[in-house]
């Protein structure tokens, strides 16, 4: 990248190789005493935007001139860049702008899953307004992957790998606007013709008070797709999280590690689970908003460029102070962007030292 702002200009490589764990709670269970104690003992290894990796729906808005003329004036007072020249831009340029900003996944949903990924952050909903149609995760005004595709893809999934279990996170978190949100009969529909066209009928669907039941029991009961929502239902779950506005909005990730310094086991009494979040808003900052703007092309993702010189310090900092710090009894959930198998590892082993 050019080097805006805190970020480098340099080449950067990051390479994560692990051992298989595709299968890794039923690994942990068979070398441990985890299927006889609650599911809450487990450490979730999650990614955040799981649904912004791909281009499929925004390819299909960005042949639509009233979108473009749309984005142009929700962009420019952002930005201090004016319409017209926003309005010059190539459908290419589009693609890779509106890509840096907002995609912060790089595998699919199976690829994900297949490197151990267990916990899903996922934001169903409808197109910016006058967009109304099929769900897609949302990142802002930003669509993503459509939310059936999601849902099938987890079912199939979960139908081929009968000792694991995925925990999903449904929220409106950053939309644009509310007319975007779902109604909850909307999502319930979604979930069961997923259900249906995947022949999964048979796997249950639980939520929080389901953290409590031992693996054994889950996994013997199928019920093996967990809902920790935050969408205005009776069974939404409340989640103890380092995330803050002000203090994820930047590139120097001594700020993340403050934040995740600041969360103690003594204060997650009273929520459903406990989140700590490694990735920042780093494309907010003015850094980083010139950097995806300065040149347009792929090497100036702000949010890929934070990612290893992150990892480097917070998953040091997972390993140094979680099975010591906060409480084994409830649900823990690592949350990065570009779910990795080093994530997972990490999680992998606390989940062990919070079984023993």
């Amino acid at each position: 990248g050019p080097g805006w702002g805190s970020l480098t200009n340099q080449d950067q490589s990051y390479v994560y190789v692990t051992s298989n764990h595709s299968n890794w709670m039923g690994d942990v269970a068979q070398s441990t005493s985890l299927g006889q104690l609650p599911f809450s003992h487990i450490a979730l290894p999650g990614v955040h935007d799981s649904g912004m990796f791909d281009t499929t729906e925004i390819n299909s808005l960005l042949n639509d001139a009233t979108f473009i003329s749309w984005l142009a004036s929700i962009l420019s007072p952002l930005v201090g860049i004016a319409v017209t020249e926003f309005l010059e831009l190539s459908h290419s340029e589009w693609l890779h702008l509106l890509v840096n900003f907002a995609f912060t996944q790089k595998d699919n949903i199976t690829t994900m899953l297949n490197l151990g990924i267990r916990y899903f952050d996922f934001r169903p909903g409808y197109c910016a307004p006058g967009y109304l149609g099929n769900l897609y995760h949302q990142h802002n005004f930003i669509p993503g992957y459509s939310y059936s595709g999601f849902l099938q893809d987890v079912l199939n999934w979960l139908k081929a790998n009968p000792t694991e279990i995925v925990v999903v996170s449904l929220n409106f978190q950053g939309f644009l606007s509310t007319s975007m949100q779902p109604s909850l009969s909307t999502l319930s529909t979604y979930l069961t013709n997923a259900q249906n066209a995947t022949g999964t009928t048979s796997i249950l669907t639980g939520d929080k008070n389901d953290l409590s039941r031992t693996y054994s029991d889950l996994c013997s009961s199928n019920t093996r797709l967990i809902f920790l929502n935050q969408v205005g239902a009776s069974d939404d779950a409340t989640k103890y999280d380092s995330y803050d506005a002000d203090t994820y909005q930047t590139t120097d990730v001594s700020n993340v590690i403050g934040a995740l310094n600041g969360m103690s086991g003594s204060n997650q009494s009273g929520y459903d689970y406990t989140v700590l979040q490694l990735q920042a808003t780093a494309e907010a900052t003015g850094g980083g908003i010139f950097s995806n703007i300065a040149t347009i092309s792929d090497a100036t993702s702000v949010i890929l460029s934070t990612k290893a010189m992150f990892d480097n310090q917070t998953y040091a900092w997972l390993r140094q102070n979680v099975a010591n710090e906060f409480g084994f009894t409830q649900t823990i959930v690592f949350l990065n962007d570009f779910g990795d198998n080093a994530l997972v590892d990490i999680a992998k082993d606390i989940t062990k030292q919070r079984v023993s």
